[in-house]
């Protein structure tokens, strides 16, 4: 860009030598005039400066300092805020690697009598009105001596020689009745016979009835359980 004060001084020189051009052809000789010839020797002398100054390539007479002041001037450029570092996001959790395969859960079948304890839960009873007796088979063989012949019998009140595991029926298979008929008049053998509870309880409670005297009561109700809550917990 070409300073201001060079630009007007440039019009300035080049309206002035237009000026002394056309004054000068209008002044007359004294015949009226113009010769000829001073005039083409001024045209002559003036048109190589003329054309100079016309032709003159403005951004070449500018010195080579200006581009460079002007760059060093021009006003910085704002400078944004700094962009922002992204937040770091939840740590990733290590894989962890698979685990062996689950087995299959199977149910825990329950013992046999002879290794546990049975639940005196017999069907056939449509409630019961006390609670469950939990019988310790396997503590009355160990602990109390008790042979299998000591509970077991056949039809005729015989003992049964049985090993532990060895297969066994139930006293409500054949002590089937467990609804008793009322105003029904028996003796005791022949309900023992016939019903369920009857039948259990002569088989139990007759026991420790007999090992409670044999241990000195004589009422036989210690220290064995002989009475309704003293077995129905």
């Amino acid at each position: 860009m070409i300073p201001e004060h060079k630009g007007q001084s440039l019009i300035l020189a080049t309206i002035l030598i237009l000026i002394l051009i056309l004054s000068y052809g209008a002044i007359p000789d004294k015949s009226g005039s113009t010769p000829r010839k001073a005039k083409t020797q001024v045209r002559s002398v003036l048109r190589p400066y003329l054309a100079d100054l016309l032709n003159r390539n403005p951004e070449k007479a500018l010195p080579a300092e200006s581009e460079t002041i002007v760059q060093e001037t021009a006003p910085p450029e704002e400078a944004g805020p700094a962009p922002k570092a992204p937040e770091p996001g939840p740590a990733a959790k290590p894989a962890t690697p698979p685990g062996p395969e689950p087995k299959p859960v199977t149910e825990d079948k329950a013992p046999p009598p002879s290794e546990g304890i049975i639940l005196m839960n017999t069907p056939g009873y449509a409630s019961h009105t006390k609670p469950l007796v939990k019988f310790t088979h396997q503590k009355h063989m160990d602990a109390y001596s008790k042979s299998c012949g000591d509970c077991h019998h056949d039809n005729t009140g015989k003992p049964l020689d049985l090993k532990p595991g060895d297969p066994v029926a139930g006293c409500i298979q054949c002590h089937k009745e467990t609804k008793k008929k009322k105003g029904e008049k028996l003796e005791k053998s022949e309900k023992i016979r016939i019903y369920h509870d009857e039948a259990l309880h002569a088989n139990c409670v007759g026991c420790h009835k007999a090992y409670n005297i044999a241990k000195g009561d004589p009422k036989g109700l210690e220290p064995a359980p002989a009475s309704c809550k003293a077995c129905h917990q």
